[in-house]
C-alpha cells in the first residue's frame, strides 16, 4: 500500500543570518551513532529564511508569506526606537492600512500581540505542561472512579440477583455478562 510521502519543511525568520534554504537532518542531534549504532530513523527537514529579502520568489508566490515577511520587517525596524509592544502595535496598524493579513491581523490581534510580546520561558512552559497533565490526570481519575462504581453496583446487583433465586443463566440474559464473569464475582 502507498502512503502520500511526508515533507517537513520550517519557516525560520529569526534575527541570526542564515541561508535562504538549508537542509537539517536529526541525526545530526544524535548523540552516539556508528557502525555499531547505526541510524534506525532519519528526519530531513527543509528550513526557508522568510526574513525580508531573503527568498523574494517564495514571497512572490504566497501574498500570506509576503505580508508576513513585510509585517516581521515593520516589527523590528521600529523595535529600535520603541518598545517591543509599540513596535507590534504600529506594525499591525500600518499593515491593516496598506491591506497586508488585513483579515488575519484584524480578528486575531490581541493573539498576534500576545504571541510576539510574551517572552517564552521553560519554567512556565514546563509549569503549565504540569497543570495540564493534572487535568487530564483528574479527568481520568473521574473516568476510573466512575467505572469502578457501575463495576461495583454491577457486582452487587449479581449478588442480590442470585441470592433472590435468579439461576445463573437468567443473570447471563440480565447483565450480557460471560456465565464465568458471573460465577467469579459470586464466587462459584
Amino acid at each position: 500500500m502507498e502512503i502520500p510521502r511526508p515533507e517537513f519543511i520550517v519557516l525560520y525568520n529569526g534575527e541570526k543570518d542564515r541561508p535562504e534554504m538549508e537542509i537539517l537532518k536529526l541525526s545530526d542531534l544524535f548523540a552516539k551513532y556508528d557502525m555499531e549504532y547505526p541510524i534506525n530513523l532519519e528526519l530531513t527537514v527543509r528550513v526557508y529564511n522568510i526574513n525580508k529579502g531573503r527568498n523574494p520568489e517564495m514571497a512572490r508566490r504566497c501574498a500570506i508569506l509576503n505580508g508576513y515577511e513585510v509585517f516581521t520587517a515593520k516589527v523590528r525596524e521600529y523595535r529600535k526606537t520603541m518598545s517591543l509592544e509599540q513596535a507590534v502595535d504600529r506594525a499591525t496598524e500600518e499593515c491593516i492600512k496598506e491591506s497586508i493579513l488585513v483579515n488575519y491581523l484584524q480578528t486575531h490581534r490581541k493573539a498576534v500581540r500576545n504571541m510576539l510580546t510574551t517572552e517564552w520561558n521553560l519554567e512556565d512552559a514546563l509549569r503549565v505542561r504540569g497543570e495540564e497533565a493534572e487535568r487530564r490526570g483528574e479527568k481520568r481519575g473521574r473516568i476510573e472512579g466512575e467505572q469502578e462504581g457501575e463495576l461495583k453496583a454491577t457486582r452487587k446487583f449479581i449478588k442480590q440477583m442470585y441470592q433472590g433465586g435468579f439461576s445463573i443463566a437468567d443473570i447471563v440474559k440480565a447483565t450480557k455478562l460471560q456465565e464465568q464473569e458471573i460465577k467469579d464475582i459470586l464466587g462459584l
